[in-house]
């Protein structure tokens, strides 16, 4: 097929690539939504009130103040207790206030267990890079999402944490 005076030799005949691609996203996501609805199975085969086993090993690393290594599925996570001067908590709380600028109303305070009221000697830092869960990306500084989920698990490991 020529392609007609005016026109460049670049005439597109079909979809582009990228179409083609969000087509089949969206194909897939409907046939793993209805296959969810319908059958109540997920994807890797699990029913719907199914959870994965969960596994724990403490004292993983040797020098820190706690460690663990937690398994559930193909998702394994390392977590490190290291407990720290006020020095630390004021440094970490910085940290937040850049990563996360405007989260805080105005004039609020934080709640206990946040690691940001004065003078506390503990805080919680989670990392979810994506090779964790064996997939490939950018990694980059925490995002809303893995602050998120420090913060809950922070609050959850408080009461443990001994006073001053």
């Amino acid at each position: 097929m020529q392609p007609e005076e005016g026109q460049g030799s670049l005439a597109q005949s079909g979809p582009t690539l990228s179409q083609l691609n969000l087509a089949f996203k969206n194909a897939a996501s409907q046939a793993l939504r209805k296959m969810v609805l319908k059958q109540g199975r997920r994807v890797d085969g699990r029913g719907l009130c199914d959870i994965r086993p969960i596994s724990a090993r403490a004292g993983l690393l040797p020098r820190t103040h706690g460690s663990a290594l937690f398994t559930r599925g193909e998702t394994q996570v390392i977590a490190v207790a290291t407990l720290g001067s006020r020095s630390d908590s004021l440094r970490a709380q910085a940290v937040r206030s850049l990563a996360t600028p405007g989260s805080a109303e105005p004039g609020s305070k934080p709640g206990p267990g946040s690691g940001e009221e004065e003078g506390s000697s503990f805080y919680l830092q989670y990392f979810f890079p994506p090779s964790s869960v064996g997939e490939v990306g950018k990694v980059g500084p925490p995002g809303r999402r893995e602050l998120g989920h420090g913060e809950l698990a922070q609050r959850a490991l408080a009461p443990c944490v001994p006073n001053q």
